[in-house]
């Protein structure tokens, strides 16, 4: 199977990608329900909104970006467009979160960092391995950038978070960045075999003011131990998982804390 666009965020797509692993590692009966069943969306939440109109401004231009999004207007304001808007293509949005979106957008792209990855790397494109697991026919994965220089290759994945600083460490921990980086490096070196090193980053906009930007350096021998783990551990445990009922809590299943 070939993934394009069209069909890369549909239920034709039966690769294996970070989202899906980190869904079923945080519930199994929703990672059934919504991939193996397909008969349950993605919720769109404030924060996948942002996060996916912020990724269009940076990564496709800003261009793209006032093609699909709009701010809503008041019927009181502005009549006409008002009623345009219950029936446009574009997705409205309200004020505050348009504003928002805009923000961050604008303060990324001041940055030398994000100039420089504009002009120097190349951007989402998909990357597929063709290794029957299963139900799944491989692996998956989208960069937001990548970059390969002879035997060496970057890549740099953009996010939106609540937390700047060392605090975004765990933030990285717990949302799976370093197995997401761990897939990209596997995926790009199938493609580029010549390549042996890697180095990557992340760069962060916060979503709440002052929208502040931050470069963070991921450690590569954390990620190739996350690698490991995917592999041995956790692509196994997907591919043999039975059990998709939802875990009972009685007096014998806590946690210490």
């Amino acid at each position: 199977m070939k993934l394009t666009f069209a069909n890369y965020y549909t239920n034709k797509n039966k690769y294996l990608t970070n989202s899906k692993i980190s869904c079923f590692l945080h519930d199994k009966p929703i990672f059934k329900k919504r991939y193996i069943d397909g008969d349950m969306p993605e919720l769109e939440t404030n924060s996948l909104i942002v996060g996916k109109a912020v990724d269009t401004w940076i990564v496709h231009g800003k261009s793209v970006f006032l093609r699909k999004y709009e701010k809503a207007v008041l019927k009181k304001d502005d009549p006409d467009k008002f009623e345009r808007q219950k029936i446009s293509v574009k997705k409205i949005l309200s004020p505050a979160l348009y504003d928002k979106i805009v923000a961050m957008s604008e303060n990324l792209m001041e940055t030398t960092v994000m100039q420089d990855i504009k002009l120097n790397y190349q951007k989402n494109k998909i990357f597929q391995a063709d290794i029957k697991m299963g139900r799944w026919l491989g692996l998956a994965g989208i960069p937001d950038f990548f970059q390969i220089n002879g035997n060496a290759a970057a890549i740099v994945d953009l996010k939106t978070t609540n937390v700047i600083g060392e605090r975004f460490t765990r933030h990285a921990e717990e949302y799976g960045y370093y197995r997401q980086m761990a897939m990209y490096s596997y995926l790009i070196g199938l493609k580029y075999k010549k390549v042996q090193d890697f180095d990557y980053y992340i760069i962060a906009v916060e979503n709440v003011e002052p929208y502040r930007v931050q470069l963070y350096v991921m450690d590569p021998y954390v990620i190739a131990n996350v690698r490991e783990d995917l592999f041995n551990n956790i692509i196994p445990k997907i591919i043999s998982e039975k059990n998709f009922k939802k875990p009972d809590v009685d007096w014998d299943n806590y946690i210490e804390i």
